[in-house]
């Protein structure tokens, strides 16, 4: 009789990085509309929520003029590595068969490159892929996973997409769309790959007054920080918007008492 323990079947783990209104829009569905409902949809079905965290050390601040957030800077990738984004765990997972990707696990990580692609906005019924000219869906892969260099030729095979990488900031994307900062070990622990939605910023970088001066009633800005979604820049932003409080600008300390600032 054997009594040789069955070998567990082995699959690569993902998570999806959540940099402002991809984590909180949907949350009040009588403000946020359909956008919001799909997004909270997205993130119920293809994220399991349970697994979110904080993900400190990420270099993101504000930096993209929104029209269709009423004209406020949204996050972009870029800056001080100083940023705490959310992150959480993907339900499904890429098979692994003789120590390599099944066929199966492109097609699993196309699904769910897709499905991050309609959450943002991307892929539509115009536009069926994961890139479009404000953005794209990227992937960061763990450097310690004994799978690196296949995931690395899977996206690559699968995922190819013309971009010039300065158009997202220094550091921030290889031409492949592979993201090129770092995650620390903590990250990474259980993790083999992360997918995230780099967007285009707006030129030059904005001033924290610039921020300021563009934060609305009910705003981006303010539902993103209250969410535990940080910017190395939130306290100067912060400060001038009650600097301005006397002259009848939207302040955070203002609608402290109110509903929280807008919904974009």
């Amino acid at each position: 009789m054997n009594n040789q323990p069955v070998a567990k079947p082995i699959s690569l783990k993902g998570a999806v990085m959540l940099l402002g209104s991809l984590y909180w829009e949907g949350n009040d569905a009588a403000q946020d509309g359909d956008k919001g409902a799909r997004r909270k949809q997205w993130r119920d079905t293809v994220l399991d929520m349970n697994t979110c965290r904080d993900l400190p050390g990420i270099p993101i601040r504000y930096g993209r003029l929104s029209a269709s957030r009423n004209g406020e800077f949204t996050i972009v990738f870029g800056g001080k590595p100083d940023g705490v984004a959310k992150i959480a765990d993907l339900q499904s997972s890429l098979p692994v068969e003789n120590h390599a990707l099944a066929g199966a696990a492109a097609e699993t990580l196309k699904q769910q490159v897709e499905a991050l692609a309609k959450a943002e906005g991307i892929w539509s019924e115009k536009n069926k892929r994961h890139y479009t000219s404000w953005g794209l869906v990227a992937i960061a892969i763990n450097p310690n996973s004994e799978f690196q260099e296949h995931l690395r030729k899977v996206w690559m095979a699968h995922f190819q997409v013309a971009l010039k990488p300065s158009e997202y900031g220094e550091g921030v994307l290889d031409a492949s769309g592979i993201l090129q900062f770092l995650l620390g070990d903590d990250v990474w622990r259980g993790l083999d790959y992360c997918l995230a939605t780099p967007t285009k910023p707006s030129c030059p970088v904005p001033s924290a007054k610039q921020i300021g001066e563009a934060v609305k009633l009910g705003s981006y800005f303010r539902r993103t920080y209250e969410s535990g979604i940080k910017t190395p820049d939130d306290a100067e932003i912060r400060k001038y918007l009650a600097e301005t409080l006397d002259s009848g600008a939207v302040s955070l300390r203002a609608t402290r008492a109110a509903k929280p600032l807008a919904r974009s």
